[in-house]
């Protein structure tokens, strides 16, 4: 088991945890031992159970598995309450594909799994919008999995953008709840019979169950008030890929590392700034996303100054849009002063629009950011 040992630690830097590790011992011998029949059961060792030979076995598919990885993954997440819609599944980017309806008639069925893996029969989803996204890495069926988080990533990407385009809406005011309804699955590209449901937690849960698509903006920005409201149901899917193309940029494998991590740091506190339901934090969070995108200036005495600059002429088209810009960036910055340095605890009724203000501008920014590309 030298050898194992060798290439489980190789791997331990990159897609695998203990956890991981232990699911994959799991899986490969409950694999052999379900199907042999038990030698000896006093010591309960696996050399004792198996014999010399399946233990061999054992091992080779255990090394097997693991020189195999990373492994790509499909992972589909559900939107429950986009529905009433009708389009085949059609590709973004080789990465990302949306599609309406059960991407899979199989994730309406109970997995037959170990019992380790099997989780409590779950009512069918409605027919609804989904997105898959291929990631590499590992998966067993939890968030913190390499490959469902590079996934999440993704959407995490896919989601901003959408908002920025103002062809998503997050709603969170009344929450749509999908009780003992799985939003996401994953499937093993490679052996499509590994699939099963991920345990997602209460936040993804509600992100899923609360994003809805703003047909009344999307009538308004291309000019169809007046139009049929069927007809842009009619026609979601073509602007869905439009309003989603800059994603396809970002999610470019010749996009440097260098040009990508800022963009994608930012959308990442984005979106985290629209789900937490304490506005003080989502201001504190929006101020992070704009310092990622703008860059941080490591005289902090400067930074305000320095942001704001950057900020302006970014967006600013002339001498008095970029004069106005800095003054409403500098009172947005005035406020986050006073929350991370301990003089200010909630934002007052009146600030509130600073809140709705950075969240709108840092939207700007990223697409600004990603046309640049």
């Amino acid at each position: 088991f030298r050898k194992l040992e060798f290439e489980i630690n190789k791997q331990s830097d990159s897609c695998l945890n203990r956890l991981d590790t232990f699911a994959i011992f799991y899986r490969v011998i409950y694999s052999i031992v379900k199907e042999e029949e038990v030698l000896n059961t006093n010591s309960g060792k696996l050399a004792d159970l198996l014999g010399e030979d399946k233990i061999s076995e054992l091992e080779n598919a255990l090394l097997k598995y693991i020189l195999s990885l990373p492994r790509k993954y499909e992972t589909i997440f559900y939107f429950p309450r986009i529905t009433g819609l009708s389009f085949e599944e059609f590709e973004l980017t080789p990465n990302a594909f949306i599609g309406f309806g059960k991407e899979d008639e199989s994730h309406d069925e109970n997995c037959s799994m170990p019992v380790l893996e099997r989780l409590i029969h779950a009512q069918p989803i409605a027919d609804c919008l989904y997105i898959k996204i291929v990631s590499s890495g590992y998966a067993y069926g939890t968030m913190q999995d390499t490959a469902i988080k590079n996934a999440f990533s993704t959407l995490e990407q896919l989601l901003v953008i959408g908002i920025a385009q103002d062809l998503f809406s997050l709603s969170f005011d009344s929450y749509f709840t999908q009780s003992n309804r799985p939003l996401v699955y994953h499937r093993d590209k490679e052996d499509p019979s590994n699939k099963g449901k991920v345990d997602a937690p209460v936040n993804i849960n509600n992100l899923l169950s609360n994003t809805n698509i703003s047909i009344n903006r999307i009538r308004k920005n291309e000019n169809l008030v007046h139009d049929n409201y069927e007809d842009v149901i009619d026609n979601i899917d073509k602007y869905i890929r439009k309003y989603l193309e800059p994603f396809s940029k970002i999610d470019s494998p010749k996009l440097s590392i260098e040009n990508s991590d800022p963009i994608k740091t930012a959308i990442h506190w984005a979106l985290e700034s629209r789900l937490n339901i304490n506005k003080t934090f989502s201001f504190v969070l929006t101020s992070i996303g704009l310092e990622s995108i703008l860059g941080e200036s490591s005289d902090r005495e400067l930074l305000t100054s320095t942001l704001s600059d950057r900020y302006a002429y970014l967006l600013g088209k002339n001498f008095k849009s970029r004069k106005i810009l800095r003054k409403h960036f500098k009172e947005f910055y005035a406020i986050r002063s006073k929350l991370v340095h301990g003089r200010k605890v909630y934002l007052k009724d009146d600030e509130n629009k600073y809140l709705m203000w950075g969240q709108e501008e840092l939207n700007r920014l990223i697409l600004k950011e990603i046309s640049l590309i």
